[in-house]
């Protein structure tokens, strides 16, 4: 009987334990998918700003490419409307590919575009 009473016990622990991280996993990709378009273009830009080692004019221009195509995005999703979605996305991404283009340079667009591919390979992965 205390066999059974000590499995009881240990199972109930490690139940709730696993309900917790669960939960916490829950919270955090809540937060992140609730950042404001002005936080997320802020978030890429500083990302960029380190990998692509940006210039403070570069920065500037960049902060407001990066918040113009974060901002069409949210409305584009906001608007609920799958008709056409995909190609919206596909000419807004393309709007925003120029305009880096006229922004960085020729060593640092390419990083730039290798690292626009590795995370679309991520997105895919997760899907």
């Amino acid at each position: 009987m205390k066999l059974n009473l000590k499995k009881t016990i240990m199972m109930g622990g490690m139940l709730f334990f696993l309900m917790a991280s669960v939960s916490a996993f829950a919270q955090d990709r809540d937060k992140a998918q609730k950042k404001t378009p002005e936080e997320k273009a802020r978030m890429m830009t500083e990302k960029m700003k380190d990998k692509l080692s940006l210039t403070d004019e570069q920065y500037s221009k960049v902060e407001a490419a990066n918040l113009d195509f974060v901002t069409k995005k949210f409305a584009l999703k906001q608007e609920g409307d799958k008709t056409g979605a995909d190609d919206k996305i596909k000419s807004l991404q393309d709007e925003y590919n120029s305009s880096m283009r006229e922004i960085l340079n020729e060593e640092q667009y390419r990083k730039f575009t290798e690292m626009d591919s590795k995370m679309k390979d991520k997105s895919k992965q997760k899907s």
